[in-house]
């Protein structure tokens, strides 16, 4: 089996692809985990074929992909400048308010010694608001969002369709059901 044979299949896994992406971005934006915009923009998406069947991936070449997704236990090594840096840059957004500077240095070191001692935060609190619901399993959570939408159906559909359409016009009157699994 060739790719270039199953053009219409391989076309809807590329929409299933962009869509899964999609709600990893958006749930990487809910859980706050958007600093550089790296992890987020890094993601990208592969169809190939492997002992007669189609298959897609959704990738992303980070070294911290799985770190922030999982968090860590053991803790990670952060410079409190880098979260102040961070904050500032947060401030200057109005996500984050803080009364003084000296606040600020606080709140970072604060943040700081957390994910030196666990990475794996359950939504931080600012000011008495939640900075974000989740901090950790954003993969599975927007795999998830993917499913309750329904996204695998209705690209199915629509492959199922064009097949269709595309018998209809090389056959005439012949029924032919397709499974995709």
């Amino acid at each position: 089996m060739s790719l270039t044979n199953y053009q219409i299949i391989e076309s809807g896994l590329y929409k299933v692809g962009k869509l899964l992406i999609y709600e990893l971005q958006e749930e990487l934006k809910e859980q706050k985990h958007i600093a550089s915009g790296e992890l987020s923009r890094s993601f990208y998406s592969s169809v190939y074929e492997r002992s007669g069947s189609l298959y897609l991936e959704i990738l992303n070449p980070t070294e911290y992909m799985w770190l922030v997704n999982n968090g860590s236990k053991n803790g990670v090594i952060v410079d409190w400048k880098v979260i102040d840096n961070w904050a500032k840059q947060k401030e200057a957004q109005n996500e984050l308010f803080f009364k003084s500077e000296e606040d600020r240095e606080r709140f970072a070191a604060s943040v700081a010694k957390e994910l030196n001692d666990n990475y794996l935060t359950k939504g931080p609190r600012h000011f008495g608001k939640d900075v974000a619901r989740n901090r950790y399993n954003f993969i599975g959570i927007a795999f998830a969002k993917a499913e309750d939408k329904k996204i695998y159906d209705s690209v199915e559909n629509e492959i199922s369709k064009e097949i269709e359409k595309q018998l209809k016009n090389s056959l005439s009157n012949k029924v032919i059901e397709l499974t995709i699994s």
